[in-house]
Parts: C-alpha cells; sequence; structure tokens
C-alpha cells in the first residue's frame, strides 16, 4: 500500500462512500454496456451474462485487485476453498437466503475455474442467474460476481474483487467466496445497500467425472455440460428425459428420451455430430438400454440418416 504523501489527510466516511458510489456507477454503466443490443435471452444486468447461442467474454478488469488489505484493497485470496456445493452446481447466500443453480435446466452453461481465471454463467428462462468472470494476475484478482434470485428481475447482487473486502478461495473446478455483496434495486446504483454474501462453485462432473458421450461407428464424440447452450438430465426408473444441446458451439447434441419404464420402454437414442444424424428407436424391454442409478447407457445398432445402420455406445451420467 502506497505510504500517505505529506500533507494529505486520512479520508472521512463522506469520502469513502462518495468513492465507492463511483465504482457502483462505473460496474453499472459496464452493465449497460453488456446489455446493448441483447434479446429476451439475456440477463438485463449480468456483467458479462451470455444470451442464447453468446459465449461468455473475457474477465473485466475493475480496477486494483485481491490480495491486498486496508479499506482500499480488493479481496483477500486462497488457495482453499471454505464452502462447498455438488458437482454442476452452486449456491449464492444473502442474509440467511440461500440461491440454489443447476447446470441442469440452465441456458448457456459455462463452468470453468483454474487457479487463475474463473469463468461461470447459469442462466435459465425464470432469471436466477449467476455470473462470474475473474482473473488473476502478480497483483492479485480483478473481475466480479453478479446473482439474482428466481423471478426478482428488478433486483440484482454484485461483488467487485477489486473493492472487497471479502475471502476469494480458488482451486482446480471450485471456488468460495465470503465477503460483502452490494444489492442493487430497480436500477438505482446509488443507492447500493452492503450485504453479506457467501457462493459457493463447483464445476465438477458427477460419477466418476467422466462427461457424456457417444462412440458412433469408432469414433468418440464427447458432450461437455460445460459450453452447452441448454442442458437436461433427470434420470427415473420410468423416465429419462437427457438433452446436450452443442449445436451452437461444436455442432454436437445427443438426446434420450425414455418413458414406460422399466419393463415397457418407448423412446429413442438421438446422436447429432458433424458428421451426420444417428437415431434409434427402442420399445419393450429396450435391448442394450441399461440405468444404473443416474447412469444411463445404450450399446447397440443405431440408423444413420444416410441409411443402414452402425454400431454405438453412449454413456451419459447426469449430476
Amino acid at each position: 500500500m502506497n505510504k500517505p504523501q505529506a500533507g494529505s489527510m486520512t479520508r472521512s466516511p463522506r469520502e469513502f462512500r462518495a468513492r465507492r458510489v463511483l465504482l457502483v456507477v462505473l460496474a453499472f454503466l459496464l452493465v449497460a454496456a453488456s446489455c446493448a443490443g441483447g434479446d429476451a435471452g439475456t440477463s438485463p444486468f449480468v456483467v458479462g451474462g451470455a444470451g442464447p447461442g453468446e459465449e461468455l467474454s473475457e474477465p473485466a478488469d475493475d480496477g486494483p485487485t485481491g490480495g491486498v488489505t486496508g479499506s482500499d484493497g480488493g479481496v483477500t485470496s486462497s488457495d482453499r476453498i471454505t464452502l462447498d456445493t455438488g458437482p454442476a452446481t452452486a449456491y449464492a447466500e444473502v442474509n440467511g437466503e440461500r440461491f440454489v443453480y443447476e447446470a441442469v435446466s440452465s441456458l448457456n452453461y459455462t463452468c470453468e475455474i483454474s487457479p487463475d481465471a474463473v469463468r461461470v454463467n447459469f442462466q435459465t428462462p425464470d432469471g436466477q442467474d449467476l455470473s462470474v468472470q475473474a482473473g488473476l494476475d502478480d497483483i492479485g484478482w480483478s473481475g466480479q460476481f453478479t446473482f439474482r434470485s428466481r423471478g426478482e428481475f428488478n433486483t440484482q447482487y454484485s461483488v467487485s474483487l477489486g473493492r472487497g473486502p471479502g475471502t476469494l478461495g480458488v482451486v482446480d473446478g471450485a471456488l468460495s467466496f465470503e465477503g460483502v455483496a452490494d444489492r442493487i434495486e430497480n436500477f438505482d446504483v446509488l443507492d447500493a445497500e452492503e450485504v453479506s454474501a457467501r457462493v459457493a462453485v463447483d464445476c465438477g462432473e458427477s460419477g466418476e467425472g467422466a462427461d457424456p458421450m457417444a462412440v458412433v461407428d469408432g469414433e468418440t464424440f464427447t458432450f461437455p455440460l460445460s459450453g452447452s447452450q441448454s442442458v437436461d438430465c433427470a434420470v427415473s426408473s420410468a423416465d429419462i428425459g437427457i438433452m446436450i444441446d452443442r449445436l451452437g458451439r461444436d455442432g454436437l447434441q445427443l438426446s434420450i428420451d425414455m418413458s414406460g419404464g422399466p419393463d415397457d420402454w418407448i423412446g429413442s437414442v438421438f446422436v447429432i455430430t458433424p458428421d451426420g444424424d444417428y437415431i434409434v428407436s427402442l420399445s419393450g424391454e429396450a435391448e442394450g438400454f441399461v440405468i444404473d442409478g443416474n447412469t444411463v447407457t445404450y450399446a447397440g445398432p443405431i440408423g444413420t440418416d444416410r441409411g443402414g445402420e452402425v454400431e454405438t455406445n453412449v454413456a451419459v451420467t447426469c449430476p
């Protein structure tokens, strides 16, 4: 921290409040800029949030960064997490109220956390959104968290890592934050209220950590949940509803739609790849189709859009 110059004075509470308001205004202007030209699928608040078919932008620089103590510093960083959650999920707590975010039923889901970069986006049709974009350099962490509860379109919570106070823990695939957020109502950033906040994110896959995959005619295709335009993944003994849509990113889509089990199945397994489309209709005992907990597999012939059949092996483990 720089030493005060001769003749300088400690900031008064009024001066500190004015500086804080200015930083909040600047953050809001970034929000407004990110929303220009957006559509109904894009949150009107979320900095760096992605609309349908869009990818997250690079982490924004919000000034002085983490690992600095004192009233003018950012968050304190740590190489361990103090909060945890389930795989492919996140939560934010504000004043004892918890908002839960899940990859399943999310739009434009992205979850990439390394020790020096974070890109997270849980976006839902009903507005329960969470966005984190942050980066670490030799000074510390910079970036921002923004999150909202379901249906609360006029209320957003914002965490600027460059301002603090708080503690950010980051490990491969997961993060935790405990500190202060700004509660912004009705777009009024000048009257933002400071509240206590806790955030946990886990990008891990369920089961053994393997991405959903399909081996079609000897060629393997993977369908990571992170980076998908939409994710649905529901498994029960009687019904299966799986859709992993990556068409806008890499031309891949995997769908398993089955009902009537376990003895009288009706449904299909459908795979779209850049090389072609493949589908098999299953009924009755659905030979080759197996459910084991949250894992669904199919091994057997599948029809091609060019005519004829090839062998396939499909495996999906839902979070």
